[in-house]
């Protein structure tokens, strides 16, 4: 709100007052700016850190598929050369 200014020292008192209010209210969208914005990156980090566990989560059931087939073919492969050293001995 202006206030009605007479003299030249009541004009810059004025002046004075509305950039002070100026500079207040800078300050208090800098504020909620900043907290925006650590909201934000508190919600992407914590999104981050989902997918990142559900990757970790498929990259361990991949490695189980394919490590646990392996061990299994290794295991007939086993079985079939015992097999035929079997068939072959006796």
């Amino acid at each position: 709100v202006k206030r009605r200014a007479i003299t030249l020292e009541e004009r810059v008192e004025e002046l004075e007052r509305q950039v002070d209010e100026a500079y207040k209210e800078m300050h208090q969208r800098e504020e909620a700016v900043k907290s925006l914005v650590s909201d934000v990156k508190n919600e992407l980090l914590s999104k981050i850190a989902e997918n990142q566990a559900g990757i970790r989560g498929v990259e361990g059931k991949l490695d189980n598929t394919t490590l646990g087939g392996l061990k299994q073919q290794v295991f007939g492969v086993l079985i079939v050369i015992y097999g035929a050293l079997l068939g072959h001995i006796s």
